[in-house]
């Protein structure tokens, strides 16, 4: 954290350090207060429960009118994380 608030610092990128927070999504997402007008999760890999659980959360941040967009990049996964999402997307399908 301290390397990525030096980077900051140093390219005169103007991101206050308070906005800068760790954690896992759903735990920022649980701790956040307020109201954003946009929020994007960028993703590498499958939709699964707990990234459901964070999308949730996030969703209820959302100021009226807000913007709430979402990214899965399978793409970035090796070839036998790829084939999984594939075979776990076909069984969805199926399913209904």
């Amino acid at each position: 954290m301290d390397e990525i608030k030096e980077t900051n610092k140093r390219k005169k990128l103007g991101v206050p350090n308070s906005n800068f927070l760790l954690g896992y999504d759903y735990e920022i997402f649980q701790r956040a207060g307020g109201n954003f007008h946009y929020i994007n999760l960028d993703y590498q890999g499958i939709l699964d429960n707990k990234r459901l659980f964070a999308m949730s959360l996030a969703a209820n941040l959302l100021a009226n009118e807000g913007l709430f967009a979402t990214n899965f990049l399978g793409k970035r996964e090796t070839d036998s994380g790829q084939r999984y999402s594939h075979t776990l997307a076909a069984e969805k399908a199926l399913e209904r």
